[in-house]
């Protein structure tokens, strides 16, 4: 059985950002993703974009993503929010100095420079192509069941699956929804 401090189901953005900054601390983890990597790379699986405000983006910079992500992000000069059913905007423009309010990153990038970071975190364990087929909980962690019939544990899970979490669903977590 394999074990590590922590078990991160979803290795997507946020997931293996994660296991990429607990690793720099030390911090061991394992990574289960059902995601094909070929397929989440190529340049037709995801037109999206992500607005990385600057706080973020020094978090991106802290675990090691600046040289993969140099020349790839736009920077944002200002930012308008407004309800297109109500009057009214709120516009924001950084002070002389600041610098940009943030940048834009394609998502395929985002994901290419978090993949590389992880293959060379030692303590980061990803594993793409892999479901959790079962999760239980005790007093001293979690062992969750692959499908490739392998045992893992940890001593705390991390449901980092997205907006359709399983994991956060099984905990009766509830969420605020926007249609």
């Amino acid at each position: 059985m394999t074990q590590a401090d922590l078990l991160i189901l979803g290795g997507g953005l946020v997931g293996s950002a994660l296991a990429v900054a607990l690793d720099a601390h030390g911090i061991s983890s394992i990574v289960i993703d059902t995601a094909d990597p070929d397929a989440i790379l190529a340049a037709s699986h995801d037109g999206r974009a992500s607005a990385i405000a600057a706080a973020p983006l020094r978090m991106l910079e802290a675990i090691g993503l600046t040289d993969d992500l140099a020349g790839k992000g736009c920077p944002i000069e200002s930012i308008r929010v407004s309800d297109g059913l109500k009057p009214g905007k709120l516009d924001f423009d950084p002070q002389e100095g600041e610098g940009a309010l943030g940048t834009m990153f394609e998502n395929r990038d985002l994901r290419r420079a978090l993949m590389t970071a992880a293959q060379r975190a030692p303590l980061a364990d990803v594993r793409m192509k892999t479901r959790a087929l079962s999760v239980e909980r005790d007093a001293h962690g979690v062992t969750a069941t692959l499908d490739s019939g392998e045992t893992v544990r940890a001593q705390l899970l991390i449901g980092a699956e997205g907006r359709a979490s399983p994991t956060r669903d099984a905990a009766l977590l509830r969420v605020a929804r926007w249609t």
